[in-house]
């Protein structure tokens, strides 16, 4: 469809809407609107619905954190008693051991490894030792004892399991916590005591009422009390409710559907509390808020009050849109316009008509019925499909290439006839055997032959002889002439050529007679071009490896060049023109593994990563079509060049070879919609 066809459609569609679209921006916050998709929430209930889910949502996480941090706390305080009982066991031995010292010290001083392993049976008696090693000594399977850490940071619980001390849980020594928090009293109002990390923020702070805040929750034990089913919560579905001093809360231990929903957000998008005015601020990745809810329940995103606009705009009147959006000073409406057959007019402060909407639906500007025009335009008019061909390019297939575009050992036009058939589209072909890549974009136009002719001038009328070329757009085999202009001046170039192939002479001639025109030596001839809106096929470089080829990154280079200066010319916004990979002939030199072949293949590989999304491997795709009940093409395969079965001779394809690159070809263009 064209893009004025779907403009129509667009003011078409909004006429016929109206009402729905009246009710989905002024509708309640209960209410809904029926539309040919299903009944859909207006945006008021949108708002409200949103409000009420974020609400819940933030009563379970704090229900289920404020759960989750009171067993963690039991657990902590559970295994600090068994430590802290281990621990007065050890140092009731050792003020034991300290005694018995203080009695004889001669004694000690003379049995220093007799106290060393008293010390350590005492510690053992506490299940505490000095060492992991220690530890599995005194201790069977089953048992557990503790030890510090390597590095003293971590009182460390084991329990020897088939003679393998295998960690159970560890806990933080107060050097190792003071080291990152402190635990110290703290100078923020209300709190006795804080954990803080090295830059002074809060983590955790008790009040002097006990209360305890965590980040951005405040009081987590009364929270936690108040939920009535911490332990026995339903997974899913309808949350219970507790009575609390602002009225009925959802609580629920774990998270509901509606909270799980809202994990399934985009993961870039993060619901945080807490931030600036934000009761639920969205931040991105980076922590930049995006949007969110504010304490008053209005939703905000990119600094615009969005609940604020909508309850502005309560009625569907243009006039209040107008004014929402500061237009009121330069364009009114009126709903009562004396004008005939106006149900809704634009008119600027003079009073004066801008446009409108008649009574029937039909939109007005300028006294232009733009309903009716857009109506009228058919989708085929000479003005829509220029406008159409010089965007999207138009559906006409233009191929250029060498022999193997003109089909050369074939018997039906090669793969343009065929693909014409396959699409049912008009293909032209434009091909000259024995052609290089530079030859192919010069008569294209992609390149430009810079001419100088005998003494400079144009003449009056008639041919003047060509003195030198810089490029060959005509070739022993074609074409006979190109028409174009020199100078500004149009007319055709023309050439003959020796026995031997090589050309004779290059001749402009004139299409009308004029005056005698000085030119400047080496002037650009202009190729007449007709054909840079179509799609275009190019199939270059056949003819860059010839026998005896040994700069074999120049001949890619050419022809990576002359692609590129082809697809240049193209003059649709939105190039579409396919690429189709040189081949390799059935010669020794580009058997798999040699020279020729590996720079072919080379080539090949460049394009792909030039043009992706526009590049034919045809090479590769001729090589797999290969029959394995044919022995020569079985030594073909092996030798990775286009089978036999599929070529008239080393180099050339036959009808099935090309009926192979036509259906190529066609399914790419079929693919990208083209």
């Amino acid at each position: 469809m064209s893009a004025i066809g779907d403009l129509r459609d667009a003011i078409t569609g909004i006429v016929a809407n109206w009402p729905i679209i009246r009710k989905f921006v002024n509708g309640g916050a209960t209410e809904t609107v029926v539309t040919g998709s299903g009944t859909l929430p207006v945006i008021a209930k949108v708002v409200a619905d949103a409000q009420t889910t974020f609400e819940q949502a933030k009563t379970d996480l704090i229900a289920q954190k404020g759960s989750e941090i009171d067993e963690a706390a039991n657990g902590v305080l559970a295994q600090t008693r068994a430590v802290a009982v281990d621990v007065q066991a050890m140092s009731d031995a050792a003020a034991e051991s300290r005694a018995a010292a203080a009695g004889s010290a001669a004694q000690a001083d003379g049995s220093a490894a007799d106290a060393l392993v008293a010390a350590n049976a005492s510690a053992a008696s506490g299940r505490y030792f000095t060492s992991v090693a220690l530890g599995l000594a005194g201790s069977a399977d089953g048992q557990s004892f503790s030890t510090k850490s390597g590095d003293g940071q971590f009182l460390i619980v084991y329990q020897r399991q088939a003679s393998v001390a295998v960690e159970q849980l560890r806990f933080a020594t107060q050097g190792y916590l003071d080291t990152g928090f402190d635990f110290s009293s703290y100078s923020r109002s209300g709190y006795v005591g804080a954990i803080v990390d090295s830059l002074k923020r809060v983590a955790l702070g008790i009040r002097a009422s006990g209360k305890i805040d965590i980040g951005n929750v405040q009081d987590v034990g009364g929270k936690v009390a108040l939920n009535s089913s911490i332990a026995t919560g339903p997974s899913s579905g309808a949350s219970s409710t507790v009575a609390t001093p602002g009225g009925l809360a959802r609580t629920n231990p774990r998270l509901t559907a509606e909270v799980a929903a809202l994990q399934a957000a985009p993961a870039n998008v993060v619901l945080v509390q807490g931030r600036a005015s934000y009761a639920w601020p969205w931040t991105d990745a980076n922590d930049l808020v995006c949007g969110g809810l504010d304490y008053a329940g209005n939703l905000w995103t990119k600094g615009l009050n969005v609940t604020s606009i909508l309850t502005s705009i309560n009625t569907i009147g243009v006039g209040t849109l107008s004014a929402a959006v500061g237009l009121t000073a330069n364009l009114q409406t009126s709903q009562v316009y004396s004008r005939s057959g106006y149900a809704l007019a634009f008119v600027d402060k003079n009073g004066s008509l801008a446009g409108g909407i008649a009574s029937n639906g039909d939109l007005y500007t300028k006294g232009l019925n733009v309903t009716s025009f857009l109506a009228n335009i058919g989708s085929n008019t000479p003005a829509i499909m220029a406008l159409q061909r010089a965007v999207y390019s138009g559906t006409a297939i233009t191929c250029w290439g060498d022999s193997l575009t003109a089909g050369a050992g074939g018997t039906a036009g090669g793969y343009p006839s065929a693909l014409a058939t396959l699409l049912n589209r008009i293909v032209s072909k434009r091909a000259v055997g024995g052609q290089s890549s530079s030859d192919i974009a010069t008569r294209q136009g992609g390149f430009a032959a810079l001419l100088t002719v005998q003494g400079n001038v144009i003449p009056a009328a008639g041919p003047v002889a060509v003195t030198t070329w810089t490029r060959t757009p005509i070739t022993s085999q074609g074409p006979g002439s190109i028409h174009g202009s020199l100078y500004g001046i149009p007319g055709t170039l023309s050439a003959t050529f020796n026995a031997n192939g090589t050309i004779a002479t290059y001749t402009f001639t004139r299409d009308t007679a004029g005056v005698d025109t000085q030119i400047d030596p080496a002037t650009p001839f202009i190729v007449d071009l007709g054909n840079e809106f179509d799609i275009t096929v190019f199939w270059y470089g056949r003819n860059n490896f010839p026998t005896g080829v040994t700069d074999l990154v120049a001949a890619a280079n050419n022809v990576k060049d002359a692609l590129a200066a082809s697809i240049a010319l193209l003059a649709a916004a939105q190039k579409k023109f396919v690429i189709l990979g040189v081949t390799n002939s059935d010669k020794a030199v580009e058997y798999k593994g040699q020279s020729v072949y590996s720079g072919i293949v080379q080539l090949n590989s460049d394009l792909k990563a030039l043009y992706p999304r526009n590049f034919i491997d045809i090479r590769t795709i001729l090589v797999r079509g290969y029959d394995p009940n044919q022995p020569q093409d079985v030594i073909d395969f092996n030798n990775d060049i286009p089978p036999s079965s599929l070529r008239s001779d080393p180099t050339h394809l036959n009808d099935a070879g090309y009926a192979i690159v036509a259906k190529a070809v066609a399914n790419l263009i079929t693919l990208k919609g083209w």
